[in-house]
């Protein structure tokens, strides 16, 4: 993940599998549509999907925007579990991106 970022690890997930032709390269991202997921649980493919909006956001060329979108989704997954009544993940992350974004709405002129 990032360097840069000063973010708590993420639990061990299943790894992707291998696949033919990519071998060698760092990171392969397998996006998995919703039909391959249908016959799993959401504890399950719950953090398959997070861990691709993950990798996603780390793929991002861009470091300033990378490491916006690398917070942005931490900040998501812990909303959808305060949704979920489930506990944050990451606190000091959540707070930050929610000061960003106040900051960001009053700059626009929409507070």
């Amino acid at each position: 993940m990032t360097d840069d970022l000063d973010l708590p690890e993420m639990p061990e997930l299943p790894e992707f599998p291998e696949l033919p032709g990519l071998e060698g390269l760092d990171v392969v991202v397998c996006i998995r549509p919703a039909s391959d997921l249908q016959d799993m649980t959401k504890p399950e493919w719950g953090p398959i999907k997070w861990r691709e909006l993950e990798f996603w956001a780390d793929s991002i060329p861009c470091a300033e925007c990378r490491d916006f979108a690398v917070k942005f989704t931490r900040a998501n997954h812990d909303l959808v579990n305060i949704h979920l009544d489930k506990p944050v993940y990451d606190e000091a992350n959540l707070r930050e991106y929610a000061s960003t974004v106040e900051q960001l709405v009053k700059k626009a002129g929409l507070r």
